[in-house]
């Protein structure tokens, strides 16, 4: 199988249409991923003075509510990449036990990975980087455990980690611009880069998949 390409321009483009055709549900589904986590945490600093076990259990809370929106919001991009109309329940599809410990494992699979790629040299943490980044997606839509998961990435972003390198700076920049806008324009770019990744993620996935021989 040839080596999967994508389309910045696309990506973006896509993101954008996605953000203004459904601004109202994904502005919800940003607030609520952005308050929760925050006042569970805000909450466990008070909560310290009254209890040392409520205040690490509010922690604990934040911590893991961070994850399962994590996984919420990529079922949730994806969605929007397969045509379908996702639903405010979305956000919360991942929260089981299997599937919250395979995407947390991959996360510290991932950094542990950086972190090993930037003491060698700056550049193989970089391609490392971009190399194992679409991990997270593939346990979501895939259900795959960590390693599969990682090794996929792998697979996937092979030929394209220029390709994402360039599109990564290119959604930094996104969001500059969108922090630049009184923070305001946030609420627009970074949907927009969340719907455009998941949507550079389909694209790459097929080279991943395994070659079907016809006899």
């Amino acid at each position: 199988m040839g080596m999967q390409k994508f389309s910045k321009g696309e990506a973006v483009k896509f993101g954008w249409q996605t953000v203004k055709a459904n601004f109202g549900f994904l502005l919800l589904v940003l607030l609520v991923t952005m308050t929760v986590p925050g006042a569970l945490n805000f909450v466990s600093v008070p909560l310290a003075s009254v209890s040392i076990a409520l205040s690490i259990l509010a922690q604990l809370a934040s911590w893991s509510a961070n994850i399962i929106f994590g996984m919420g919001l990529i079922n949730i991009s994806l969605k929007f990449c397969a045509g379908q109309k996702p639903v405010f329940e979305d956000l919360f599809s991942c929260a089981r036990l299997m599937p919250f410990l395979y995407y947390l494992t991959a996360s510290v699979f991932y950094m542990l990975i950086m972190f090993c790629g930037f003491l060698l040299l700056i550049i193989p943490g970089i391609i490392w980087a971009i190399g194992f980044q679409l991990a997270p997606y593939f346990v979501v839509d895939k259900g795959m455990d960590p390693l599969e998961a990682l090794k996929k990435s792998w697979a996937a972003t092979r030929g394209a980690k220029w390709d994402l390198f360039i599109f990564g700076l290119l959604l930094g920049l996104i969001n500059m611009l969108g922090f630049l806008a009184l923070m305001v324009g946030l609420l627009f770019t970074l949907p927009l880069s969340m719907v455009a990744m998941a949507y550079v993620y389909r694209k790459l996935a097929v080279q991943a998949e395994p070659v079907v021989q016809v006899v």
